[in-house]
């Protein structure tokens, strides 16, 4: 067999694990999206009731907050062990790296520093744009959705024909020779370009993430 052609099957499978790894990412980062406005609005009633800054996130894990939950335990855990919460929520919102975390962690340590004032207005704000927010990405992205699907069949396409003509003795004795198998690794490296292009034509667009680097 052509070494083109295993450089062709290792770029598959570096590929499959690249978007298997994006896709798993990407469906994290859509629960913690979701649950995000109630657990705003869980805190703000935390804060309400006269629990501290701190001591709220233990009042938070009570609940089911899906995709927050691990998260809340490690908090809760840091902050038990005698961890200062401006480092705590830093660490919080780097291992969740969105720009909604970045926002709430900005309103807190806002709120530490000046004792609380106006704390509950801010997250009350915040929860209903975080909610506005999440129903105007739901429809961008169901509308961009299609645009996926090409992309991944314009992928895929191609490779299908090349399997079905593989069937042909001849054809199957071109592809394993040094040039029909660089010829595949070009076919390939030309798939994989145009499929990213296609994706970044079609994603969308995603708040610019603050206090990156930020130090309390």
């Amino acid at each position: 067999m052509s070494p083109w052609i295993g450089l062709v099957i290792a770029g598959s499978c570096l590929l499959l694990v690249f978007e298997f790894r994006g896709i798993r990412r990407g469906r994290e980062l859509k629960r913690v999206k979701a649950s995000l406005p109630g657990f705003v609005e869980l805190y703000c009633s935390a804060i309400q009731s006269g629990v501290s800054l701190e001591d709220a996130f233990a009042y938070i894990s009570e609940f089911k907050t899906e995709g927050l939950d691990h998260e809340l335990k490690r908090v809760e855990h840091e902050m038990a062990k005698g961890k200062s919460f401006i480092d705590v929520t830093d660490g919080l919102r780097m291992r969740l790296a969105c720009s909604e975390m970045d926002r709430f962690v900005g309103v807190l340590k806002l709120a530490h520093l000046t004792g609380g004032q106006s704390l509950v207005a801010n997250l009350q704000v915040l929860a209903a744009e975080l909610r506005q927010s999440n129903t105007s990405e739901g429809a961008i992205e169901a509308r961009l959705g299609a645009i996926l699907i090409v992309a991944k069949l314009g992928l895929l396409a191609p490779w299908v024909l090349v399997v079905v003509l593989s069937v042909n003795e001849q054809s199957r004795a071109a592809y394993l020779s040094d040039t029909g198998g660089l010829l595949l690794l070009v076919g390939f490296l030309v798939s994989v370009i145009a499929y990213r292009l296609v994706l970044l034509a079609g994603k969308s667009f995603t708040p610019p993430r603050i206090l990156v680097g930020a130090v309390g």
